[in-house]
């Protein structure tokens, strides 16, 4: 059963008025710096382009 339900390292254990709910527990995703997300990025197929920045505004 702990397979089945890809219960692993931790389980979260929740009491509710008629049940225990037992759940693996989902850590969240570590985030990126920003130097990563460039590379990330960077080595990805998709186009930017999109989100490439202008000079309106005076910004460049």
């Amino acid at each position: 059963m702990l397979r089945k339900y890809h219960l692993v390292d931790s389980v979260v254990v929740e009491e509710k008025p008629e049940e225990i709910v037992l759940r693996p527990n989902r850590r969240k995703a570590q985030k990126l710096s920003w130097p990563e997300t460039a590379k990330q990025m960077a080595a990805s197929a998709e186009d930017w382009s999109d989100w490439e920045s202008t000079t309106a505004d005076g910004l460049e």
